[in-house]
Parts: C-alpha cells; structure tokens; sequence
C-alpha cells in the first residue's frame, strides 16, 4: 500500500482526519487522482464475517460500484475490499452502521497478486458528503484538466463542524488579487490563477476568527518550530505556490471571536487555582470541565454560542484539597434556581467576572 507521510505543525489541520498510523494526506484532488490505480465511487452492501488479517471479526466487504473516475472497473461491478486496521495497515476498518453508505474512494492495487484491496487512510478517500471539493473537479475533468485550479472549504467550529455558504476568500498574487466564494457546501474553488507565489486568507465577518488551517503541502521549518507552549493563534494568512497545471487546497475552520473570563475566589479573595469550571446551558447538566482556574485563580473560555448559561464549578461535587466544596452556581450559591444567568450575545464576550466560594 502506497503510504505518504510527515511531520504534522500545531495549527494546521488534516483535510482529512490524520490517524494513528502516522500518515497524514497533503495531496490535493489532482495528486490523488494521478497516483491511484482506481477512483470510483462506491456504495457499502455487505459485511463477510471472518478473521482479518489485523484481527477482526469481519475479514472483508463488498462494494458496488457506482461511478467510475479512473480504472478498469464498471458501474454495477461488486468490488471485494479488505477490512483494514487505521494503527497496524493505515487501511479503513468498516463496520455494520455503515452498511448503505457510499464513498469517494482513490484505490491503489495490491502490492502482491491475491492479495485483497484496502481503503487506505494516507489519501483523499471519504464519505461522500465529504468530498464536495474531489467532485467539482472529478466531474467536470474533461473541461478543466490541465488548468490551475485553487481550492477548498471553510467550516465553522461546533459538534459537527458547520459548512459556511457565502463566505470570502482572498487570493493575492504579485500582481492581482482574486476572490473566490463557497458554494452551499462551503466549498470555493478558482481555476487559471497563473503559476506563482500567493497568500490566501478568509474576508472574516464580525464575531469570527481563524481556527485553524488545512494546507496540502508540508508545514514550513517556521510552521514546525512554533513553540507548543504556549500553543500560537493561527496567521491571519498562509502562503503557497502554485506550480503550473496543478492543483493546491487550503481549507480553512473558524470559531467564534467570544470568550467568558473571570477569577475563582474565597470569600476573603484568596485566589483558588486548579478548579474545575464549567459552562452549561440553562437546564442542561454539565458534563465537562470547559475550563481549570490558574494560580491567580482566572479561567477562560472562549468561542461561547449565543445562549443562556449558567457557570459551575467542581460540577462533579467531588471535594478535594484544591476543590474542597461541593457543585456552586455563579455566582457562588448551591442551586440552579438561585444561580445567576448568564446571556450571550452573538459573539459578545463577558469579562471580569468573580465566583465566590462562600466560607464554610
């Protein structure tokens, strides 16, 4: 199997979900194309029980194919895929949720006759609502081959990772600046860009700022050596090089401009370090410690969606030396009811609160 690996930088991030196996894809949709032996898209019909050679109890699938980009394979031909191991074969494991699914695939033929195909993990290869920006260019080859094409997507932080329609990109070459706008998918794309040097950024709206980046090329010697601690904000641009008839991606993720800060205090202002603070919405139960309290006793939390909230500490209610009080509400009471709310506003931050601990 064909592996492509690197050295991964702090703020960038994958196009695609980097894996154990320590590989991780910078290839755009050109690079992969040229390099695999098949790409298709396919739907999953069944699973065959058996033991995979990385283990599992199901030793293969089968796939029927739905569209063919490249290979000597046919619409409606069944196609026997291994079940992969993403930390022993940087292959693809499949599981029964996922039977009726239909994926983008870049397939690569066995390094040995006999031996079965695998989805490898190392390139471009997705669920198919991923992989809007692979299809643009996919289906329309036959106009746009052999043209320089820049592209990409740009999504908002949150559970899933919301796709932004309508959100600006800024190209600028030596001599001229594009813009090139996502689709309802999120995805932009800008095609005859002349060969040469550009930086890109987003035209970011009020309230938002960059996340993180997803560039396919390789981190920088200056990308690598940021300092991890602390951990960077991300440049407000990148820069790359389009060479001449190819392809470059960048994809871009966006969190909210926002935060909620404050200090954690006895009642007689001693600062309380290592506490656990939690953001939950009104009527939710907290679950998680968004943030811990340094030695001054501050806390921060930031990119907050518009909402109601109330603010917990030690939400667990389990007392220890640096928590040695039970679950309070801010602004320092031990009931929902009697907590004071918190309402965000769209990207609006709020500062300088204090949580007091009452005395015992």
């Amino acid at each position: 199997m064909r592996r492509k690996f690197f050295l991964l930088s702090l703020f960038l991030i994958p196009l695609r979900s980097a894996h154990a196996c320590g590989c991780f894809n910078t290839a755009t949709v050109l690079d992969d194309y040229q390099q695999a032996d098949f790409v298709i898209v396919a739907q999953l019909k069944t699973l065959i029980k058996g033991r995979s050679q990385f283990g599992s109890d199901i030793s293969h699938v089968t796939m029927m194919v739905q569209k063919v980009f490249k290979g000597e394979v046919k619409v409606g031909q069944e196609l026997t895929i291994g079940n992969g191991d993403p930390v022993l074969g940087c292959s693809w494991p499949f599981y029964a949720e996922q039977v009726g699914e239909t994926y983008l695939l870049y397939l690569y033929r066995p390094e040995k006759p006999g031996e079965p195909l695998y989805v490898s993990v190392c390139n471009r290869s997705s669920g198919l609502e991923a992989a809007h920006d692979d299809l643009l260019y996919l289906e329309n080859m036959a106009k746009v081959r052999g043209r320089t094409r820049v592209s990409g997507n740009v999504k908002r932080e949150g559970a899933d990772y919301e796709n932004v329609k309508g959100q600006r990109v800024r190209i600028a070459g030596k001599n001229k600046t594009y813009i090139a706008t996502t689709d309802d998918a999120g995805v932009y794309e800008l095609y005859d860009l002349p060969p040469g040097r550009y930086s890109i950024e987003p035209v970011l709206e009020p309230g938002w700022k960059i996340d993180a980046w997803g560039l396919t090329r390789q981190p920088t010697r200056a990308e690598m050596m940021a300092d991890p601690d602390p951990v960077p904000p991300p440049p407000r641009k990148m820069w790359f090089t389009l060479r001449p008839k190819k392809h470059f991606g960048v994809s871009i993720r966006l969190r909210l401009d926002n935060k909620i800060a404050g200090r954690v205090t006895t009642s007689a202002g001693q600062p309380l370090s290592r506490v656990c603070v939690s953001l939950v919405p009104v009527k939710a139960e907290p679950l998680v410690c968004n943030a811990f309290t340094e030695k001054d006793g501050s806390f921060e939390i930031s990119s907050v969606d518009a909402g109601s909230y109330n603010l917990v500490i030690n939400y667990a209610g389990i007392k220890s030396s640096h928590q040695p009080f039970p679950s309070l509400y801010y602004p320092g009471v031990t009931t929902a009811e009697a907590a004071k709310v918190l309402e965000v506003k769209f990207a609006e931050s709020i500062v300088g609160l204090t949580f007091v601990v009452p005395s015992k």
